[in-house]
C-alpha cells in the first residue's frame, strides 16, 4: 500500500584501493521535481552538502568526526509520546463499553437507555469500523503519509467522542462508536508505522514497547474513570476524547513527516531534515538516509499495493498469510476481546462484590503483562511464548467455566469472590503476552515485498473477528449459559496453540527471507521424495 517512488543511486564514494572517485556528472546533481511537485535535489552517494567546500576529503573527514556520535533520544521519545497517546485512545475506545454499559442499559435513566441488542452493537461496532479503517484507510495513507493520516484521524475521533457526549438518540451513539472504530483502525496502523520509520534501530524495540504499554494503559484509565459509576459515561467520553486526541494532535502539528515516506515521495531534502530532527545535527543523518534509500531502491517491485498483492502469489508466502488470517480470526474467540468489552457486566454475572474494583485490577494486569513481554520476548522463542501463554489462558477460562457451573451447586468452590478475579486477572495477563507475540511474528514472517498489504489484510481479519466475537457474546450467554460460553472460549485457546505448533515456524533471530527460502526448499524436498509412477 505504498505509493511508487523515484530516487537516484550513486556509485559508492571511493574506488577500490582507496583513491577518490571522480566527481559525478552534472546530470546526477541537477534539480528535479518529486512526485508531489516539490523541488528536490538528487544526491549521489559521494556527495554531502554540509557547508564544506571539499567535495571528497571534506566529507570523509566529517564522516570520521561523526562516526561515533550517537543519535539523540529526547526527540525520538517526544515523537513516541505523541504516537503513544494516540494508542492510549485505542485502549479507551475498546474498554469504554466495559464500564459504561451498566449505566447505558439502566432502564431508570432519566434520559434514555439502550436495549440489550443496542448495547451489543454499541460494544461490537467499533471492531467493524476498525476493520474498514485498516483496509480502506490504507489507500489514502500511501499518499498522505503516517503523520497526516493521524492529523486527519485524530480530529475525526474527537468528533465521534463529542457526538457520544451530546447524543440523546441511541442509534446516534452506535453510529459514533462505529466511526470511532474507523479512526481507531487508521490510528493503529499510522502511529505504529510512524514510530517504526523514525526510530533508530537501537531504540526501536523500547519505543514500540511504549506504544503497547500506553495502549493497555488506556483500558486502565477508562476502567478507573468508570469506578463504581460515580462519573457519568458522558464525562468519561469527553475526558477520554480530549486526552487522547487533542494533545497528540498538537504534538503532530510540530513533528516532521516520517523519513522513509518522504524518501518514497522523492523529497530527499525533507527526509534529511526529518532525520536530523530525530537524530540531532551532530549525527550522520545523511549516511543513514543513503542506507534507507538504497534499501528502498532494491524493492522497486514491492512499492504499490498491486505489486505486493502480486508478490503474495508465492505459494509459501500465500500459505503463511492464509494461516495468519485464520489465526487472527480464531484468536478473537479466545475471550480477550469480550472480557475487555464486557468487564464489569462479566464480574456482575459472576456475583462479584466489587466489579468496578476488579476491573481496575484486570486493567493493571494488562499493563504489567506488556512490561513482562518486553523483557522476555528477546530471550524466549516466539513459539514457546505463544503456546505457553494461550495454554494458561485456556486453563484459566476452564476454571472460570467450572466456577460458573458450580455457582448454584456449591460442590467445588466455596469462595466465589476469589475465583472470577483470579482467573480473569491471570487470563488478561497471559493473553496480553500471547497477542503481542502473535503480532510480532506477523511482522517478522512477512517479507518487505508484501508486508504493508499483508498486515492490512491481517489487521482487517483480526478486527472483523473481534466484531463477530463481541456481537455474539450476549447471545451465547443467554442461550447456552456462561459456563458453556467460556468452555467454548477455552477450546479456541487450544486451537490457537495447535495451529501455532503445527504450522508456524520459529522467527526469533531469523529474517523473513531466510524462513521463506527454507520453507520453499522443504517443499521441494518433500515433492522430490514422493515416488514417481
Amino acid at each position: 500500500m505504498k505509493d511508487s517512488y523515484d530516487v537516484n543511486s550513486g556509485d559508492g564514494g571511493e574506488r577500490e584501493g582507496g583513491s577518490p572517485s571522480p566527481p559525478p556528472p552534472p546530470s546526477s546533481t541537477e534539480h528535479r521535481r518529486s512526485l508531489t511537485g516539490v523541488l528536490n535535489v538528487g544526491f549521489a552517494d559521494d556527495e554531502l552538502n554540509y557547508g564544506t567546500s571539499d567535495a571528497t576529503g571534506g566529507r570523509e573527514e566529517l564522516s570520521l568526526q561523526r562516526a561515533d556520535v550517537k543519535p539523540k533520544k529526547v526527540t525520538q521519545m517526544i515523537g513516541t509520546f505523541a504516537a503513544a497517546l494516540a494508542h492510549l485512545g485505542i485502549g479507551t475506545i475498546i474498554g469504554f463499553s466495559g464500564v459504561t454499559i451498566p449505566q447505558l442499559t439502566d432502564q431508570e435513566s432519566p434520559n434514555f437507555s439502550l436495549t440489550e441488542f443496542q448495547a451489543t452493537l454499541f460494544s461490537s461496532v467499533i471492531h467493524l469500523g476498525a476493520c474498514l479503517g485498516c483496509v480502506v484507510g490504507g489507500v489514502p495513507h500511501a499518499f498522505i503519509g503516517h503523520r497526516w493520516s493521524l492529523l486527519v484521524a485524530l480530529p475525526g475521533s474527537l468528533v465521534a467522542w463529542l457526538v457520544l457526549f451530546f447524543s440523546r438518540v441511541p442509534w446516534l451513539l452506535i453510529f459514533a462508536r462505529g466511526f470511532m472504530g474507523f479512526t481507531m483502525g487508521v490510528t493503529c496502523l499510522s502511529a505504529s508505522n510512524y514510530v517504526k520509520e523514525f526510530a533508530h534501530k537501537d531504540l526501536k524495540p523500547s519505543l514500540l514497547a511504549a506504544l503497547d504499554a500506553l495502549r493497555q494503559s488506556g483500558f486502565l484509565v477508562v476502567y478507573a474513570l468508570g469506578y463504581k459509576g460515580h462519573l457519568s459515561w458522558r464525562y468519561i467520553a469527553i475526558i477520554c476524547g480530549t486526552l487522547t486526541t487533542v494533545v497528540p494532535f498538537v504534538f503532530f502539528l510540530f513533528l516532521p513527516n516520517a523519513p522513509r515516506w518522504l524518501i518514497l515521495r522523492g523529497r530527499m531534502d525533507e527526509a534529511e531534515r526529518s532525520l536530523q530532527f530525530y537524530r540531532g545535527r551532530d549525527y550522520d543523518s545523511h549516511g543513514e538516509l543513503m542506507k534507507i534509500r538504497h534499501k528502498l531502491e532494491r524493492r522497486r517491485d514491492s512499492v504499490t499495493m498491486t505489486d505486493q498483492l502480486r508478490n503474495m502469489r508465492d505459494p509459501v508466502l500465500l500459505r503463511f498469510v492464509v494461516i495468519f488470517a485464520i489465526l487472527h480470526f480464531v484468536s478473537q474467540f479466545t475471550g480477550e476481546v469480550v472480557i475487555s468489552a464486557y468487564i464489569v457486566p462479566l464480574f456482575q454475572l459472576a456475583h462479584a462484590s466489587f466489579p468496578y474494583s476488579d476491573a481496575i485490577i484486570v486493567g493493571a494486569m494488562r499493563v504489567l503483562a506488556t512490561l513482562v513481554y518486553f523483557l522476555e520476548v528477546q530471550r524466549v522463542g516466539r513459539k514457546r511464548l505463544v503456546i505457553s501463554s494461550f495454554l494458561i489462558c485456556g486453563l484459566s477460562l476452564g476454571i472460570l467455566a467450572i466456577s460458573f457451573y458450580d455457582q448454584n451447586r456449591d460442590e467445588i468452590f466455596s469462595d466465589y469472590e476469589v475465583i472470577p478475579i483470579v482467573t480473569i486477572a491471570i487470563f488478561s495477563f497471559f493473553s496480553n503476552i500471547g497477542f503481542p507475540v502473535l503480532n510480532l511474528v506477523d511482522v517478522e514472517l512477512l517479507p518487505d515485498t508484501a508486508k504493508a498489504t499483508g498486515l492490512a489484510i491481517l489487521y482487517g481479519t483480526y478486527y472483523f473477528g473481534g466484531f463477530i466475537a463481541t456481537l455474539t457474546y450476549p447471545t451465547m450467554i443467554a442461550s447456552i449459559g456462561p459456563s458453556s460460553t467460556f468452555w467454548v472460549y477455552c477450546v479456541f485457546n487450544i486451537i490457537v496453540v495447535v495451529i501455532d505448533y503445527a504450522d508456524l515456524p520459529e522467527t526469533r533471530g531469523k529474517t523473513a527471507e531466510e524462513i521463506i527460502t527454507k520453507e520453499r526448499e522443504d517443499d521441494i524436498s518433500k515433492k522430490g521424495a514422493l515416488p514417481s509412477y
